[in-house]
């Protein structure tokens, strides 16, 4: 049902439906989410709602349903805040809530049952300190370490400095830290300056390596170097640059999760 001309309110299903793949992306739907979208996810590993007109807050009950792998809600209009619940949601692999109206900070506390892979919450309205709860993180790497994982925070009010339990993220390929208001020294782990300047330009408080501009003694970056938010050039813009590189993976990985549960259920029939 993507990429037509639906609008109106977003349609129910019965809690007994079996739907295993929801696409409803692409689309003019409008008003709020409502609590009864869970009967959509009760069956499905993949949900997207992205690029239609939403808005109001992310309900909750979301994290009731028990099986999606896979959720999208970007380019809408949604605002209030991000429910902590979705970062802890212990099936959810792939959250996508960029380019909204969402503010507050980021949820306080990333568990280690999570399973989230690959966490986009860019172009939104976020503020506060990058949580070092996401440190969390590496406690699930040996489950699923053949999944490319990613956080893009780019393109928010974050603050504040990255903080050092970063380094132990070592299963990342993309980290995307652009374009916020981040301060301090980037920390020296080999985890984060495999990364080039792109993940951090447009932070005017950020130094140091990978960035050309350099620390003083205290930790702040020296007066003197502009950075420009974006870039241009033959191949586009930096962020373009990765925003290709993350969708070619997510498109990858989604392939892969459909052909696992299209075989499984032909296995069952």
């Amino acid at each position: 049902m993507h990429d037509n001309q639906l609008q109106g309110k977003f349609p129910m299903v019965s809690s007994r439906s079996i739907i295993h793949y929801v696409d409803y992306s692409h689309n003019f739907f409008n008003g709020s989410i409502p609590p009864e979208m869970r009967n959509y996810l009760t069956y499905s590993v993949f949900f997207s709602l992205s690029n239609n007109r939403l808005v109001g807050a992310i309900p909750t009950s979301i994290c009731d349903a028990p099986f999606p792998k896979v959720l999208d809600l970007s380019n809408n209009n949604l605002n209030d805040t991000i429910p902590s619940c979705l970062v802890n949601y212990e099936v959810l692999s792939v959250l996508i809530l960029k380019e909204n109206k969402l503010s507050g900070s980021i949820p306080g506390t990333f568990h280690g049952s999570c399973s989230l892979r690959n966490l986009d919450f860019s172009g939104n309205r976020l503020q506060g300190r990058i949580r070092k709860s996401l440190q969390n993180w590496r406690t699930r790497k040996s489950q699923t370490s053949f999944l490319v994982s990613w956080v893009d925070l780019s393109d928010n009010n974050l603050s504040g400095p990255i903080p050092q339990q970063f380094s132990g993220l070592t299963f990342l390929s993309v980290l995307n830290l652009s374009n916020n208001n981040l301060a301090g020294s980037i920390p020296t782990c080999r985890q984060l300056q495999i990364f080039d300047n792109t993940s951090y330009q447009g932070n005017p408080g950020l130094c140091g390596s990978p960035l050309a501009k350099t620390c003083s003694d205290s930790g702040t970056s020296r007066v003197g170097v502009n950075y420009m938010k974006s870039g241009t050039g033959i191949h586009g813009s930096p962020k373009s640059r990765i925003r290709i590189y993350v969708w070619v993976r997510w498109y990858y990985f989604t392939r892969a999760a459909l052909a696992k549960l299209q075989n499984s259920v032909l296995a069952a029939d």
